[in-house]
């Protein structure tokens, strides 16, 4: 969440979410990068109109990384 008001984000896109893991990207190792993405994936899905798992782009990020 301080990411999101960080920079001004107020929905969860697939872009929105592949720019805050490209971010911690320089920070991580992938290994980090995939906890933080099951946490999300467990964290979003209480929101009815957002499934994760659906986000292609964001899981080609993930395995290139």
């Amino acid at each position: 969440m301080d990411w999101c008001l960080k920079n001004k984000v107020q929905s969860f896109s697939e872009n929105v979410l592949m720019a805050y893991l490209d971010e911690l990207s320089n920070e991580m190792k992938p290994s980090s990068l995939w906890a933080i993405y099951s946490m999300l994936q467990s964290t979003i899905v209480t929101h009815p109109s957002i499934n994760i798992v659906d986000y292609s782009k964001l899981q080609t990020l993930l395995k290139k990384i």
